[in-house]
């Protein structure tokens, strides 16, 4: 069961969603839209504003895919990564 103001503040980031889209700001776009999604699955605004001030992490150690063979992501400085 969803509280009102989340069903608020939902509504509110699909709507400003569709509002960047149409003034092709796709990058607002997808970060409304991804914020609605997030709060679909019950994040806290205070939980979203952390994932998006610490960024993606990898735990040290984690194996990346380089141009020149399997790497610790701690090491991969300047490398290309490749993704399959």
């Amino acid at each position: 069961m969803f509280h009102r103001a989340s069903v608020t503040t939902i509504g509110g980031n699909i709507g400003q969603g569709f509002y960047a889209m149409e003034h092709d700001q796709d990058g607002k776009a997808i970060g409304y839209f991804g914020e609605a999604l997030m709060r679909l699955f019950g994040l806290s605004a205070q939980q979203i504003k952390w994932m998006r001030t610490k960024g993606p992490c990898f735990v040290a150690g984690t194996p990346v895919h380089t141009e020149t063979g399997v790497k610790p992501i701690e090491e991969r400085k300047g490398d290309i990564l490749l993704f399959s």
